[in-house]
């Protein structure tokens, strides 16, 4: 019973490592575009002809694209890392694996797949219409989504 509860945990923290790092990934990704974007426009201060005034006006706006996607991605990797990987859920909640008859899931942030000992697990988040379909569901249960019966075969 321990060896399966730290297998479960294993996976759990397997999971997390991937989406902590691909969470990172995308805000160093941004912090980059935000600083080319800004560095670009800063570039165009000395010009004084019009065409160079509109070229800075849409850098700045890229930069602040690229910044509103960096508050997103900084808001998203707080929430991640207030997830436990050391417990396991009875129940689907934030922070919990599920394997469905249909898919895995890790519920935290919509990130995408993860995969971990060869299976796949799709990151969503607690606000995607499939979460809410099986939240506070537990293991054996069935729920309804989009005409498919789906049984929950594991939550941990």
């Amino acid at each position: 019973m321990e060896d399966e509860r730290e297998s479960k945990i294993a996976i759990k923290q397997a999971i997390m490592k991937q989406c902590l790092q691909k969470q990172s990934d995308l805000i160093t990704t941004a912090r980059e575009a935000m600083k080319e974007a800004q560095d670009t426009a800063n570039e165009q201060d000395n010009a004084i002809e019009e065409k160079f005034e509109s070229f800075k006006a849409q850098m700045q706006q890229d930069r602040d694209m690229y910044a509103k996607k960096l508050d997103e991605h900084l808001s998203n990797m707080a929430v991640l890392k207030r997830i436990s990987s050391t417990m396991v859920n009875q129940t689907v909640t934030q922070g919990s694996v599920v394997v469905t008859s249909a898919q895995n899931y890790f519920i935290s942030i919509s990130i995408g797949s993860i995969t971990v000992e060869g299976k796949n697990y799709f990151a969503i988040s607690s606000q995607s219409p499939i979460y809410e379909a099986m939240a506070e569901k537990k293991k054996g249960d069935t729920f309804e989504f989009r005409g498919q019966k789906i049984t929950l075969l594991d939550v941990f």
